[in-house]
């Protein structure tokens, strides 16, 4: 309807919060109202996230060359409309796969695009999305500090997926990048009081704080979280795995509590649960019960936590996601399909293109 303000079509809450519990549920109510900042979600991004997530759900792992048809199929039309997608993409390669890159015999944006995993493409473009939107309407210094912490968080939560092989890079890294995206928000939705609970972690060593962040604000990221990430497309469990947030706490035998949920959200909760212990240089989670798919042995733990440090420490190396089209060089840009310098080039490229099959309507 004209006029109408746009808002996130409301996930399926109910099945988090009882609705006997009107205290939980207000919160709920309230994490909705900041969620409604973002604006209405592009339905061509959540139906391309929607399509991959649920196709990874119901194709065998053997069948990887069936997956990556149906992502290259449903995502490239989305990376041929947009330089800064295909700019984020090559730079995200560069970063993460640069041998994958290097080897390549013919940079097109298909074969750049079959890099990755489709899991790690849906992330990429969900967390993308979700960046741009925080940018937008963040204050220019929290944003400087926000997307920092962000690069960080999306860096060891692909550390931690790496060493978990049911968890992978893709799903821990958009985890680690969407609570920060969805903490961002709460200093969009009240700048003031943002700033002093940022200034009261950074004082006590710490990040965040769900218990505070209820205080202040009626709600904590992790919230905001499950609901961005139901509403970009990445499922239910998804949502329910961050919504839960710490509610093993409640619990007196937390690896039962644990064991008791569904598949996917045991791995979203192992993501959550983990990447905090590298950021927080905190003891292995203690509801993963040992041995199981989400566990990692001691001698594998020492080797994430070196290179979780060399994060901490050096920076992170995910920088990508804030690429532009003006970042790439003028051989790039003609390679992916963004620029022609002049008519003999348009001319190669378009040769070239049509011989890989990846012709770009442009």
């Amino acid at each position: 309807m004209k006029g109408t303000k746009p808002t996130i079509r409301p996930p399926r809450w109910e099945f988090i919060i009882p609705d006997e519990d009107p205290v939980k549920r207000a919160a709920w109510e309230k994490a909705y109202k900041i969620a409604s900042l973002v604006g209405c979600v592009d339905s061509n991004f959540s139906s391309s996230i929607r399509t991959i997530k649920y196709a990874e759900s119901r194709i065998e792992r053997p069948n990887i060359f069936e997956l990556k048809t149906l992502a290259r199929n449903t995502m490239i039309p989305l990376l041929k409309r947009s330089p800064t997608l295909k700019s984020v993409f090559y730079f995200a390669a560069e970063s993460m796969f640069e041998e994958r890159l290097e080897e390549l015999d013919k940079l097109t944006l298909t074969t750049l695009f079959d890099i990755f995993d489709p899991g790690e493409s849906a992330s990429i473009l969900g967390l993308i999305y979700l960046s741009k939107k925080l940018q937008r309407r963040c204050d220019a210094e929290e944003w400087a500090r926000l997307s920092s912490l962000m690069q960080i968080h999306m860096e060891l939560g692909s550390l931690v997926g790496s060493y978990i092989e049911s968890l992978g890079p893709g799903t821990g890294m958009l985890l680690g990048g969407v609570r920060c995206l969805a903490y961002g928000f709460l200093s969009v939705h009240d700048l003031k009081t943002f700033k002093l609970y940022r200034r009261q972690m950074k004082a006590e060593g710490r990040i965040f704080d769900v218990d505070i962040e209820n205080e202040l604000f009626g709600c904590n990221h992790l919230q905001l979280a499950s609901i961005f990430v139901q509403s970009m497309g990445f499922g239910l469990s998804a949502g329910l795995g961050l919504g839960l947030g710490l509610a093993r706490k409640d619990n007196q035998s937390s690896e039962e509590w644990f064991n008791c949920l569904d598949e996917e959200t045991r791995c979203w909760q192992s993501a959550l649960a983990w990447t905090e212990t590298l950021h927080g240089l905190q003891p292995a989670p203690d509801f993963i019960p040992r041995g199981s798919d989400y566990s990692i042995a001691p001698e594998r733990l020492e080797e994430l936590r070196k290179l979780a440090s060399t994060v901490l420490a050096k920076g992170s190396s995910f920088q990508w996601i804030a690429k532009r089209q003006e970042d790439l060089s003028k051989e790039l840009q003609i390679r992916l399909g963004i620029v022609f310098n002049t008519a003999d080039e348009e001319a190669a490229i378009f040769e070239e293109l049509e011989a890989s099959g990846d012709y770009a309507k442009l």
